[in-house]
């Protein structure tokens, strides 16, 4: 047992001795005084003199060249298999939060959830709104959402109704609005979905 304690202590010893080196640390405060005799040290052992400019000037544009080739591969990659990836739910709450951004992503699920839930449903237009939106927003009186939402069953026929209204709250936070600008917002939503699931 003995034995055993003897052999690892070396090598516990070297892991230290490694780890807490005589390796100069990082000054993380520049404005520290050691921190300028650091950098002054690190300018001097890296020197870009030894290049003449016309030495680094095609070198320089190659490479960032390359870097942008590869960004732009990684960009066009990713969000194809974004797109591939979701399915048309997905993809249209995907496209509502990109849309509403101000809108929590729970309540936009919750309201396209309860639309096409209603999809076979016999209700008038302008009950599947109030009913999707009381879903998201049950401390708001069913009474007061049918007012809220008639304009939207209006506007539906136009679509301009929307466009303000997210034009409006773009730069809004979500718990600074009141209540009836959120319904309005979950109404919005409503309407986008209804009027666009005949394409799923």
């Amino acid at each position: 047992m003995d034995n055993e304690l003897e052999i690892h202590f070396p090598v516990e010893t070297d892991l230290v001795e490694l780890i807490w080196g005589n390796e100069t640390v990082y000054p993380w405060n520049p404005s520290n005084p050691m921190a300028d005799h650091y950098f002054s040290i690190q300018d001097h052992s890296f020197s870009v003199t030894a290049w003449s400019a016309n030495e680094l000037s095609p070198n320089v544009e190659s490479f960032f060249a390359g870097l942008e080739e590869l960004w732009n591969g990684f960009k066009s990659e990713t969000e194809s298999l974004l797109v591939e990836g979701y399915s048309d739910v997905d993809q249209q709450l995907l496209n509502l939060q990109l849309q509403f951004g101000v809108v929590p992503m729970g309540i936009i699920e919750r309201i396209v959830n309860c639309a096409h839930s209603l999809y076979h449903s016999n209700l008038s237009l302008l009950e599947q709104l109030t009913v999707c939106v009381h879903g998201a927003f049950p401390h708001i009186d069913h009474e007061d959402l049918w007012v809220l939402a008639r304009p939207f069953v209006y506007a539906m026929r136009s679509g301009d109704m929307v466009e303000r209204l997210v034009d409006i709250h773009r730069n809004s936070q979500w718990h600074t609005l009141s209540d009836v600008e959120q319904a309005r917002l979950g109404l919005a939503i409503a309407q986008v979905i209804l009027s666009s699931r005949d394409t799923l």
